[in-house]
């Protein structure tokens, strides 16, 4: 009967150490983005699952750069993707993916120019989540004019966000980049969430 107890009392010691550990990694994976040296992207077509936590076709050409804590951002001549994975919790104030597309930090500047331009705001919802997109104009302190294409989804109670920005000059690159991506882009590990793409912008 000791022995019998000893074993019992060891098996449910190393069963409690495993659910810590996966629930440890689970929050460590919504927390940071573990570190990572810029490296070239998959070929066109090729899913590029993230050590940020998320997949997404980007093509060849990319660099990957860490942007702090919870951001990845890849990079190919001027055109520029930032993708915040499931970083911020939706709250009271912010409670659905517009109201957060006011505030979000991708875009602040946008904000800082009192003549930036929003259009083709549209908000799509599933029974499984929403998301806000729309196409902003700003210009930069360096007088160049920007345009960027953004996307706020709400899965999970968790804002997932990605912008595509480049020159004024690139509007067809970043609209190209920007509906790849969406078409393309969920969290992982897990299924792939339903397609959000719809008709194209107004902008």
């Amino acid at each position: 009967m000791l022995v019998l107890l000893v074993v019992v009392l060891v098996l449910a010691a190393a069963v409690c150490a495993v659910l810590l550990t996966a629930t440890a990694h689970r929050t460590a994976a919504h927390a940071t983005c573990p570190p990572d040296r810029s490296t070239a992207m998959a070929p066109v077509q090729a899913m590029h699952l993230d050590p940020c936590g998320f997949v997404l076709a980007l093509g060849p050409g990319w660099v990957r750069h860490q942007e702090g804590r919870h951001r990845a951002r890849f990079t190919r001549g001027g055109i520029t993707v930032r993708v915040t994975p499931g970083h911020r919790h939706a709250s009271r104030r912010h409670a659905d993916p517009p109201a957060y597309q006011d505030s979000q930090p991708e875009l602040a500047a946008f904000r800082a120019d009192p003549h930036g331009r929003a259009t083709g705001l549209r908000l799509i919802t599933t029974g499984l989540a929403s998301v806000a997109q729309g196409t902003f104009a700003w210009t930069a302190p360096d007088g160049q004019a920007v345009i960027a294409r953004n996307q706020v989804l709400l899965a999970e109670g968790r804002f997932h966000v990605l912008t595509v920005l480049g020159p004024a000059s690139s509007r067809p690159e970043v609209a190209a980049v920007f509906d790849r991506l969406t078409a393309t882009y969920h969290p992982a590990p897990g299924p792939r969430p339903p397609s959000w793409r719809g008709p194209p912008f107004s902008a």
